[in-house]
């Protein structure tokens, strides 16, 4: 397909592959990353049930969550003045990681909440800044299939989430289930790192 900024073909799937190895593997890191994300958000359920919370308590940490998100969202430009846009976006993959573990430590209501606090440094700022970071790396020619090669590994990681994790939830504890998500994120997180390059 053309690129029509430039006149210049896009690659395919797999030149792309190719030509963007160290991309690459920030995307498959993306992919590992969300993997304990949506084993913790698309069974919140579970998760608030087990530390004794009810629906309404759910629906309090989803307030709470956005509530967080929206400041840092607005942050972002200011954060980019002061640090690297390689560094926000590489504090904001170690957050994720974290609260998954936090989720997976805490024994209570309260505790939940507090963890909840990692979501802005976390999916907030990856959010942001990823959407910058990857018109900053990769060619104009092949920036709609970085932006949406991003998107699709997010998805993809809910569905094997959905998949995995939802049997692990039928078949281990709460807890388990939630230490296996962040087994994977941070072997994710580890790779997005190593697939993060040094940028402004």
């Amino acid at each position: 397909s053309m690129n029509p900024e430039n006149g210049q073909k896009s690659s395919s799937l797999l030149q792309f592959f190719r030509e963007e190895p160290v991309f690459t593997r920030l995307l498959f890191g993306i992919m590992l990353l969300f993997f304990g994300y949506y084993t913790y958000a698309t069974f919140l359920i579970n998760v608030v049930r087990n530390l004794g919370g009810d629906t309404s308590g759910m629906g309090f940490l989803s307030g709470v969550s956005a509530a967080i998100e929206i400041p840092f969202m607005f942050a972002f430009a200011r954060f980019r003045k002061k640090w690297h846009l390689s560094s926000i976006l590489t504090l904001s993959v170690i957050a994720i990681s974290l609260k998954i573990l936090a989720s997976a430590l805490v024994t209570d209501m309260t505790g939940l909440y507090v963890s909840q606090l990692l979501q802005g440094p976390g999916y907030a700022l990856f959010a942001a800044a990823i959407v910058v970071y990857v018109s900053k790396v990769i060619p104009a020619k092949n920036l709609a299939k970085g932006q949406s090669l991003v998107y699709t590994m997010e998805m993809a990681s809910g569905v094997l989430a959905g998949l995995i994790a939802g049997k692990l939830y039928d078949t281990t504890s709460v807890k388990i289930t939630l230490l296996a998500g962040f087994a994977v994120t941070a072997a994710g997180a580890a790779l997005c790192i190593s697939g993060i390059k040094k940028t402004r």
